[in-house]
């Protein structure tokens, strides 16, 4: 059983348009190159509003353990991984242009009977079960950075 969820324009415009301010704002190439995660943990647009947001369309319950701010450059490969340390959950919300299917920039989804790759959307939230090994794909040359907001959350009954 394939356990993932795609929400599409899953923020209102007002609201994207506040994430796509406030990662333009950050200089992602002095803080590293490669693969950065930037916490925001300590933020309540991303620790309380947005995941009420979460809970609310996906009609689940879930509690945050952490939220990340995170952008790969077009050079970096993303290795295939888990996330699922202290949470059951992983939601990814795509940040960048609106950039078209062959400039890559998704997620692979390894199940263990088919590989599924989501394309990367702007505004598009993917929850998918934390244990299910995956991978981002980075752009291809054409493009610049990879964005994303990911939050790592458990579900509670």
């Amino acid at each position: 059983m394939h356990s993932h969820e795609i929400l599409d324009s899953f923020l209102s415009k007002e609201d994207f348009e506040t994430v796509l301010e406030e990662t333009s704002k950050c200089d992602w190439r002095a803080l590293k190159q490669g693969g950065i995660d930037k916490s925001l943990d300590n933020n309540s647009f991303y620790t309380d509003y947005m995941l009420n947001l979460i809970n609310n369309k996906s009609n689940k319950n879930f509690k945050l353990y952490r939220v990340l701010a995170k952008a790969n450059s077009r050079h970096e490969g993303m290795s295939i991984h888990q996330d699922s340390d202290n949470h059951t959950h992983t939601a990814i919300l795509y940040v960048g242009g609106n950039y078209p299917r062959n400039c890559l920039g998704g997620t692979i989804l390894f199940y263990n009977d088919e590989n599924i790759y989501i394309d990367y959307k702007p505004n598009r939230l993917l929850i998918f079960d934390g244990k299910v090994f995956h991978r981002g794909i980075y752009y291809s040359d054409l493009f610049g950075w990879r964005y994303q907001i990911v939050w790592h959350i458990k579900e509670t009954k």
